[in-house]
């Protein structure tokens, strides 16, 4: 090659090869933003539903509590009879926050022990330790509990309260 060759000229002209700029992380490319989206989407539907889920069983949880209040009296001597016409109470309040005040006001009896058993799912009202909240209460010469009996109650109330179905 001759080195006055124009094309030779011409060709030692050019700028030798360059590698092109590297490539930025910023602007993220359409994908990232659309799983940025779903991502943040997400986020916000589970803590809405989450949210939901706390704000809703707020009446299981006063409930509890008032049970705990129960219990400590019956400690500081309040009556068997007291202390079970008490949680008899709170399981008809805890189930008029729940369901329709037609529907669970004017239970009583065994009607009643048949609606608990029906919402938790079990037997416990009518052939357990939660027999002692429908009529037989009102019963002469009904006898007190025992700390064991005490304790059983205490907690078929509590599991109710924590699991009823509505």
């Amino acid at each position: 090659m001759n080195p006055t060759d124009p094309l030779q000229q011409a060709l030692e002209a050019l700028r030798p090869n360059h590698l092109p700029d590297p490539v930025t992380w910023w602007p993220p490319a359409p994908g990232w933003w659309l799983a940025a989206l779903i991502v943040l989407a997400g986020v916000g539907i589970s803590a809405f539903l989450l949210y939901r889920h706390y704000a809703r069983n707020r009446y299981r949880r006063a409930a509890l509590q008032e049970s705990q209040n129960i219990a400590a009296a019956l400690e500081n001597g309040e009556d068997s009879h007291a202390f079970v016409s008490d949680l008899n109470r709170l399981l008809k309040r805890v189930a008029l926050s729940a369901w329709p005040r037609d529907t669970v006001a004017a239970l009583h009896g065994n009607a009643w022990l048949d609606f608990l058993d029906k919402t938790s799912r079990s037997n416990d009202f009518t052939t357990g330790p939660g027999q002692v909240f429908g009529d037989e209460r009102f019963a002469p010469g009904v006898h007190t509990l025992n700390q064991t009996e005490i304790d059983q109650l205490q907690r078929l109330v509590e599991r109710w309260i924590r699991k009823h179905h509505v």
